[in-house]
């Protein structure tokens, strides 16, 4: 009957409901709510609510409660196409530099790797850019000498790389 009740929008059926959480989510029109309360007392639809609640709220935060492993890719997806659009990751929330770089990547954008926060794996957004883009532009923005050397190797021909080898201990020469 709780369905029901939901469904013709109608408390009238709540008097039949069998189980006292369920009777109070029916008298309290539960399924108004779009926070997915009602679909979790049901037992129904409980990761296409939490698919639809994020996207809505625009909160990557609600793809980790689903539990349909397509549905949760499909969210983060959804909210990574938000943040690209609005160019920022902020609503990622916690997940903001994974999603800075997902969206570098996805979109071969760059400007992502600057909201990184770790050195080293915004280095590593910098280099893995270069390498796909062939961007050697791209290896002057990582911090670290050793990587940034080993990211401007990438553009040098092997000649120049056995010239370099022949005059430096270079650890990138064996």
């Amino acid at each position: 009957y709780l369905g029901l009740a939901a469904k013709k929008n109608d408390t009238s059926y709540c008097r039949k409901v069998q189980g006292h959480n369920e009777r109070y989510a029916c008298f309290g029109g539960w399924w108004e709510r779009r926070d997915c309360s009602f679909e979790m007392i049901v037992k129904e639809g409980i990761d296409e609510c939490w698919l639809d609640r994020a996207k809505r709220e625009e909160n990557m935060t609600f793809c980790k409660k689903i539990k349909n492993k397509g549905y949760e890719e499909e969210c983060k997806e959804s909210i990574i196409e938000i943040a690209y659009s609005r160019k920022d990751p902020n609503i990622c929330g916690h997940l903001i530099e994974t999603c800075a770089y997902d969206i570098m990547i996805e979109h071969s954008d760059v400007s992502f790797c600057n909201f990184i926060i770790s050195d080293s794996f915004r280095d590593s957004c910098y280099l893995d850019y270069a390498r796909a883009k062939r961007d050697e532009g791209a290896c002057q923005n990582i911090l670290s000498d050793t990587n940034r050397e080993g990211c401007l190797r990438l553009f040098k021909s092997d000649q120049e790389l056995v010239e370099e080898c022949k005059i430096s201990d270079n650890i990138f020469c064996l």
